[in-house]
């Protein structure tokens, strides 16, 4: 027997704070989340989306202060500011998000860890989200939106994929923590204010051989930065280039990172091929 036959019997119930799960077989028959459907909800702590569901609307989750579960069954596309503000919520399957809304989790400040499945074309995505610490963003994943990871003060490596071509405005601005970043080859364009106001930014590489178009406050504000990590043979054009000019004395030519692991494979598969026991190899005799 279903409990409810509508989200509107749903949210109504809930409302009142008489339940505090919303489980796969109340939302049977549903396919998708209206708009504001649990908003500023207080009492529900966990949700269990089914997979016939393939959309979640504006605000349809935004503001519950007690919400910190979301299972997701099947793929969903979130609609602007599905999510926005839940400060609890920190538990959620990435790979079951195939579209972001505008600042479909910003503010949402116990969040964690997070891994890209799929472009961010939207602004703001995870603005605020204060608690990130593990980032991660997979191969394939070509676009990150204005505002996207901006302001997530725990965050303090960031290492982009070589798939990735866009890179937003102001994507990573004021994120305080952040230490070090990997700028991906493909990338052609850094943004006004991408990076500005990471004050405790101290390292970037980049792995493109020609340099991207720099924004000139791209880097402002990033005042411990020291080093910025060049592939060999690029230094002079990145020095020369406009904007990185002004860092030229902190530009230095490094093995590229795809070279490094590649080597660093190389040596482990000559190691693992020497019989145990043997020390060292100076001449080879033949046995009579």
């Amino acid at each position: 027997k279903k409990l409810y036959r509508s989200v509107y019997d749903l949210t109504y119930k809930y409302a009142k704070g008489t339940l505090t799960e919303v489980t796969a077989g109340d939302l049977d028959g549903v396919t998708s989340i209206a708009s504001y459907a649990f908003t500023s909800n207080r009492y529900i702590t966990k949700v269990t989306i089914p997979n016939p569901v393939t959309s979640i609307g504006q605000h349809a989750f935004s503001n519950m202060t007690a919400l910190e579960t979301v299972n997701l069954l099947g793929t969903v596309k979130l609609a602007n500011y599905a999510f926005y503000a839940n400060a609890k919520l920190k538990n959620l399957d990435w790979s079951k998000i195939n579209s972001f809304g505008e600042e479909a989790f910003a503010n949402c400040l116990a969040l964690t860890d997070v891994t890209v499945y799929v472009d961010i074309t939207k602004r703001g995505a995870f603005y605020l989200c204060k608690g990130i610490t593990n980032l991660t963003i997979l191969d394939g994943v070509t676009q990150l939106a204005q505002d996207a990871f901006s302001n997530c003060s725990a965050l303090k490596t960031v290492v982009l994929p070589d798939s990735l071509v866009n890179l937003g405005y102001a994507c990573f601005q004021t994120c305080l923590g952040l230490e070090s970043v990997v700028v991906s080859k493909n990338v052609t364009r850094i943004l006004g204010s991408t990076f500005r106001g990471c004050t405790k930014l101290a390292s970037i590489t980049m792995r493109s051989q020609t340099p991207p178009t720099l924004a000139s406050d791209a880097l402002s504000g990033c005042t411990s930065l020291k080093e910025i990590a060049v592939p060999i043979g690029s230094g002079n054009t990145y020095k020369a280039a406009t904007n990185w000019s002004a860092k030229a004395d902190i530009i230095v030519e490094k093995m590229g990172i795809s070279f490094a692991v590649a080597f660093i494979a190389t040596i482990f598969e000559f190691l693992i091929a020497i019989p145990l026991g043997i020390t060292a190899a100076t001449h080879q005799y033949s046995l009579r």
